[in-house]
């Protein structure tokens, strides 16, 4: 006689996906060189996060760097009981930055 199939059970699956955090690695001359480039405009040697900041576009969507701390509440959630029925779902944490493409 063959065994029974055990009810399917689905496995949670989800991403989260953060934008910039606000860390040593994250504050580096050649990432603001960069950015200030990416807008047509020259940038100093050693730009400052407020060079980097003002030399973006009128219009920008407004950013931010997250925390690290600032992850934890949608981590939980995944974990808790409340996601009980999300699978397959992606959270983009990113401060509006993924709504320019950056």
């Amino acid at each position: 006689m063959p065994r029974p199939i055990p009810p399917f059970k689905p496995v949670p699956a989800n991403a989260l996906i953060p934008g910039l955090v606000d860390t040593e690695l994250t504050r580096y001359d050649a990432r603001y060189k960069n950015a200030i480039a990416e807008t047509g405009k020259e940038a100093p040697d050693h730009p400052t996060p407020q060079q980097a900041w003002d030399a973006r576009p009128d219009g920008a969507v407004e950013s931010r760097l997250a925390r690290t701390r600032g992850h934890i509440a949608r981590r939980v959630f995944l974990a808790s009981d409340a996601a009980a029925m999300v699978t397959g779902a992606e959270y983009e944490v990113t401060g509006g930055d993924s709504a320019k493409d950056v």
